[in-house]
């Protein structure tokens, strides 16, 4: 029995209609790094890898992932998002609102949710209403928010930003 190898390059799509696994695995390729060398330098297993690639990886769990997988990419950020000005995080969760924010805070921390919910003292599902921008957090738990994250001047603007009026 002959069998011949076939090679298959993956090239990216149009970049502004491939999704963001699309994008991720070809950062990954473009850098020539298989999914194992990926698992080795951010810890991510390779089936949330490949979950991830899929675009199967739930939306909790995606900050998290993320967070420890775009440092590891950021030399073939710009290529794979050329609509961007830089930043992989600010791309992918826009701090355009308090929720956008938070969970871009989430991802560039790599925490999982109920760690955040832990840190903040309440419940997940709280934090879950806060990234929806369906809810502001009270005074106390602002508090929490600025002493476990050491934030200055950060949260402050980042309660300012435009919020769902309809939501809250």
């Amino acid at each position: 029995m002959n069998r011949a190898l076939k090679l298959v390059y993956f090239v990216i799509p149009d970049p502004r209609n491939a999704s963001l696994g699309q994008r991720i695995r070809f950062m990954r390729k473009s850098l020539g790094w298989t999914q194992e060398d990926l698992r080795k330098k951010t810890g991510v297993h390779t089936s949330v890898l490949t979950r991830l690639e899929r675009d199967k990886t739930s939306p909790r769990q995606a900050p998290r992932i993320l967070g420890r997988v775009l440092p590891a990419l950021r030399a073939k950020f710009k290529q794979a998002f050329p609509e961007t000005n830089g930043d992989p995080f600010d791309f992918v969760y826009p701090p355009t609102s308090f929720g956008g924010w938070l969970r871009n805070l989430r991802a560039r921390r790599g925490l999982r949710l109920r760690e955040l919910a832990a840190a903040l003292g309440v419940k997940p599902f709280t934090v879950i209403r806060y990234e929806r921008n369906e809810t502001r957090p009270d005074p106390a738990v602002q508090t929490r928010l600025k002493r476990a994250f050491r934030l200055n001047g950060e949260l402050d603007k980042a309660l300012r930003l435009k919020t769902d009026k309809r939501r809250l």
